[in-house]
């Protein structure tokens, strides 16, 4: 199974409204696990159909032996590719910010 990561335009659930009633967060994003080996393979099979089956994962905060990032397995969700603006294989870089623009901590908002 390899993960993907589907960006679809549509609001977060997490967006919040700003006070001029507008969106700040208009997209939702999904990572996905699937059968499809590379992205060319996943093009293939979405080309077919509009709708398609992924496992969907979720991050927790634990890390394994080797400092990676443990994953928590949710149900299969159905995606509406008429809803996704763009689709790439997804990878894990938690382990890069030490090298990552040079920062030594991941910076956040």
């Amino acid at each position: 199974m390899t993960k993907f990561l589907f960006t679809l335009n549509m609001p977060s659930s997490q967006g919040s409204v700003e006070d001029s009633g507008r969106w700040s967060k208009l997209v939702h994003q999904v990572i996905g696990e699937h059968p499809a080996p590379t992205l060319a393979a996943l093009k293939q099979i979405i080309d077919q159909d509009d709708y398609i089956v992924v496992t969907q994962m979720y991050k927790t905060p634990k890390r394994d032996g080797d400092g990676k990032m443990v994953w928590e397995t949710r149900d299969d969700v159905i995606i509406n590719m008429q809803h996704v603006g763009k689709v790439q294989k997804y990878e894990d870089r938690s382990n890069q910010y030490d090298t990552y623009r040079g920062y030594a901590e991941p910076k956040y908002r």
